[in-house]
């Protein structure tokens, strides 16, 4: 009697995740186009950054941005730039480089602020980029 019970439990389960997983990997119109636009609209400087900018999700008008870390640091910019690994936070280079990135974050939010019904980016960190280019994240 109790077998009776847990099947159909069990596969209502079963159809209630299949339908969250569909609704999930849908792909939106609107975030790709405004991925898309990033990718035409951007400067061959943020074109050619190591870290790739991109809106991740909307919540309404405001964007979702991944960015490698929502402040920069030297581990952050060693990630990006492997040859300032090691480097002391003060070093020159790896001060250019925090600021190279803070210009980057600023293109890609201008070009993201342009688009039609976006009000706002907010940033979050990214890190799994990190881990797969040798940062803690």
């Amino acid at each position: 009697m109790l077998s009776n019970i847990r099947l159909p439990l069990f596969l209502a389960a079963v159809a209630i995740g299949a339908i969250t997983l569909w609704n999930v990997r849908q792909p939106n119109p609107q975030l790709e186009r405004i991925n898309h636009a990033l990718s035409l609209r951007a400067d061959t400087h943020l074109l050619n950054y190591p870290y790739p900018f991109r809106v991740v999700r909307l919540n309404g008008a405001v964007a979702v941005m991944a960015t490698p870390a929502v402040a920069p640091s030297a581990a952050v910019v060693a990630a990006i730039t492997p040859s300032l690994r090691g480097k002391p936070a003060a070093d020159p280079a790896v001060v250019r480089a925090e600021k190279t990135l803070t210009r980057m974050q600023q293109e890609a939010r201008r070009i993201v602020l342009a688009q039609p019904q976006i009000r706002a980016v907010q940033w979050v960190a990214d890190p799994a980029w990190l881990r797969r280019h040798g940062a803690a994240g």
